[in-house]
């Protein structure tokens, strides 16, 4: 039995694919199965993947496209290992990665998951930069409302992650700082102040291209944590430390969902507006939760065109 399960999705990732691939196939600990989902690619990856001989690679194809969060829990039901690592089809894993998270892993039972402070790297792969994210990040802290880890760079005890549930499929982005906040209810989630990783940055990335999405769904993640850490669970259904409430039924929460669907889709249509819709944002924030009765502050502080998402919600 593999001790890691290294899980990467890749959608027309052709272009930096190979780097990807060889940075984890040439890692110092070999002990680890890799499973690469293509997820509906219609570029060269499919010959890139087809390539490889290694008999640790498990190749998942989706036939279609399903996105990030739903090909990372497809690649979670077929892990087998103790331990669950993270590569992202652009980036690069250093050779000693697996070995030294594995390692600090061991030597601390009491860590769920570890991260690195990754270099930042442009097309060409030359090193332009690092990122330092907080060592011991404090999710109840109001402060943090940021990402302070690189997703591609964790590694997760399968024991941890199946407590939290894997990724929520209602996340097209952001779905990695939801699973983090879910994590850290159970258990302390650090950084090694070392660079483990090599994080690309280019025009294509989702940093850049779904920009404000993230922002929009970092809200929710907030809010939601929120939720968990004062009522004892929220919208969605999901208990903080095991306290469930039974008048939350599965109608409620597909309504919780729908509602922040609404908040979303209104925020990314229309970010930047001014005016009467700057004016109105209180109550159309009233409108989009109403079904819920949470009217966060947090949610209605953004600027959203109320006239444009009644119109839209009609569709």
């Amino acid at each position: 039995m593999p001790v890691v399960s290294v899980i990467m999705s890749v959608n027309n990732g052709e272009k930096y694919l190979r780097e990807a691939v060889d940075s984890i196939l040439n890692q110092s600990f070999t002990n680890f199965e890799f499973i690469i989902i293509n997820d509906g690619s219609s570029d060269d990856t499919s010959r890139i993947l087809g390539s490889y001989h290694d008999h640790r690679i498990i190749q998942i194809n989706n036939g279609k496209n399903i996105g990030l969060t739903a090909s990372l829990n497809r690649g979670l039901v077929r892990a087998k290992g103790v331990y669950f690592a993270r590569q992202d089809a652009d980036d690069k894993s250093h050779p000693d990665r697996l070995s030294i998270q594995l390692e600090y892993l061991q030597a601390n039972p009491h860590i769920g998951m570890v991260g690195s402070c990754p270099w930042t790297i442009n097309e060409a792969g030359e090193r332009i930069g690092q990122l330092c994210f907080p060592l011991t990040p404090n999710f109840e802290d109001p402060e943090l409302t940021t990402n302070p880890f690189c997703h591609g760079s964790v590694v997760i005890r399968h024991s941890v992650l199946d407590l939290a549930g894997g990724y929520r499929e209602f996340y097209k982005v952001s779905q990695d700082h939801d699973l983090w906040r879910r994590l850290s209810e159970h258990c302390k989630l650090v950084n090694l102040n070392r660079p483990l990783y090599d994080l690309r940055v280019h025009q294509e990335s989702i940093s850049r291209t779904r920009n404000t999405e993230q922002i929009a769904s970092r809200q929710v993640v907030l809010e939601l944590s929120r939720q968990r850490q004062s009522k004892g669970i929220d919208d969605f259904g999901l208990p903080y430390q095991g306290k469930w409430d039974e008048r939350l039924t599965t109608t409620r929460i597909h309504r919780n969902m729908r509602s922040y669907r609404a908040y979303i889709r209104a925020y990314c249509n229309n970010v930047g507006r001014r005016g009467i819709a700057k004016r109105l944002m209180w109550l159309s924030f009233s409108l989009i939760l109403l079904p819920t009765n949470r009217l966060s502050l947090s949610l209605k502080q953004h600027h959203v065109n109320i006239w444009a998402y009644r119109l839209r919600s009609l569709n």
